[in-house]
């Protein structure tokens, strides 16, 4: 089982991995929706939509078998100031880490930081394996992705406002299953 709140360690300082508060939904809409977060994912149009990530954990996909979800806000421990969030999923003995950062705290490690935690995690919980995606021109990403875990294939959809992506999906097999 994943608890609710993790510290853990970056390059610049310590993070915080909490459950989301109703009064986190402005700061994570102002980070999903900055336009250089936004190109990379299928942004919220309002807070209702942020908030209702935070519902969706509560209720929807837990209730499906063998299917586990985790949302956290990251915050700097010091100051309690939210730098981005993280999604935590695991189903059928793999993890996947979805990671969003706040545009002026890049550069900082946190992205590794949480990617190297998702790993730990994985293997604390005696998971197969941890994947990551990451839009194909979101080179930064895909950076941290390589830093940590194995290229293994492209992968081509078609977000719900119409915009073509290709992500790039990283695997480190941890455990073979049996």
């Amino acid at each position: 089982m994943i608890k609710e709140t993790y510290d853990i360690n970056s390059k610049f300082d310590t993070l915080t991995l909490r459950i989301m508060r109703n009064e986190d939904s402005q700061r994570i809409f102002d980070i999903w929706s900055h336009p250089d977060n936004a190109k990379y994912m299928d942004a919220p149009k309002n807070i209702e939509e942020v908030r209702e990530t935070a519902d969706w954990e509560l209720g929807h996909l837990l209730s499906k078998k063998g299917y586990h979800y985790y949302f956290r806000v990251v915050t700097l421990k010091n100051t309690d100031e939210i730098v981005g969030t993280i999604c935590i999923s695991i189903k059928d003995g793999q993890l996947e880490s979805v990671y969003n950062i706040a545009k002026e705290h890049w550069n900082k490690g946190i992205a590794s930081a949480l990617l190297e935690f998702s790993i730990e995690l994985a293997k604390e919980q005696n998971l197969n394996a941890i994947v990551g995606y990451s839009d194909k021109t979101n080179t930064a990403s895909c950076h941290v992705l390589e830093k940590y875990l194995p290229f293994v294939c492209e992968e081509e959809y078609v977000e719900s406002d119409g915009r073509a992506v290709i992500d790039r999906k990283y695997e480190l097999i941890l455990n073979a299953p049996l």
